[in-house]
C-alpha cells in the first residue's frame, strides 16, 4: 500500500510523535548526608636564645632573659616544660670544650619567675602552665642566671629543649 501526498506527511508526524517519550507524572527523592570536620588544636613555639653576651673573669653573677611565644587558638590550656640540657651533671651547664684534657663548664640556670627563685623545668612542679587568651598568643620570659663567670675566655654553649603540652 502506497501513501502519497498529504496523508504521508501526517503519518510521519504522527510517527513521530508516537516515539517521543511521554511525560511520567514527577516525583521527589530527598536524603540528607552529615558534613564534619574534625579541627584539632594546634599550637607553635617560638625561642630566641638565651644569650648571656660576653664575659670577662671579673663580670661575676649574670643574669638575662630570653622570650617564648606560643601560638595556638583560644582557651587552649597549655604547660611548658625546659629539660636540664646535654651538659646537665646535677646542675646546668654549658660546655666549652677542654683544657688540658679536662672539660670546661659554666653552670647555669633557667628561672620562671624575674626573681630568680622558681627554676623552669621538665618536673610537673616546675613548668609554666596556662590558658591561652581569645587571640592565641602567649608570651612567655624564661629568665636566666649564671652564678659567676671565673672560668677560662672561650664561648660555652649548651642545648636544652622546650616541650610544649596542650
Amino acid at each position: 500500500m502506497r501513501i502519497t501526498g498529504r496523508l504521508s506527511k501526517w503519518l510521519v508526524v504522527v510517527a513521530v510523535l508516537a516515539a517521543a517519550p511521554t511525560a511520567v507524572s514527577a516525583k521527589t527523592l530527598a536524603g540528607t548526608t552529615t558534613a564534619r570536620l574534625r579541627v584539632e588544636t594546634a599550637c607553635r613555639l617560638y625561642t630566641a636564645p638565651l644569650s648571656f653576651g660576653a664575659a670577662n673573669l671579673f663580670s661575676g653573677q649574670i643574669d638575662t632573659t630570653a622570650t617564648l611565644r606560643l601560638s595556638c587558638g583560644p582557651a587552649v590550656a597549655y604547660t611548658v616544660a625546659i629539660d636540664n640540657g646535654q651538659n646537665f651533671n646535677g646542675q646546668r651547664r654549658m660546655y666549652g670544650g677542654s683544657f688540658l684534657g679536662f672539660p670546661l663548664y659554666v653552670s647555669y640556670e633557667i628561672y620562671r619567675n624575674a626573681a630568680r627563685t622558681q627554676v623552669w623545668g621538665a618536673a610537673a612542679a616546675n613548668v609554666v602552665s596556662g590558658i591561652t587568651p581569645a587571640n592565641g598568643d602567649v608570651t612567655l620570659t624564661a629568665y636566666g642566671r649564671v652564678p659567676n663567670s671565673m672560668v677560662l675566655a672561650r664561648p660555652y654553649v649548651d642545648t636544652v629543649t622546650v616541650t610544649v603540652n596542650f
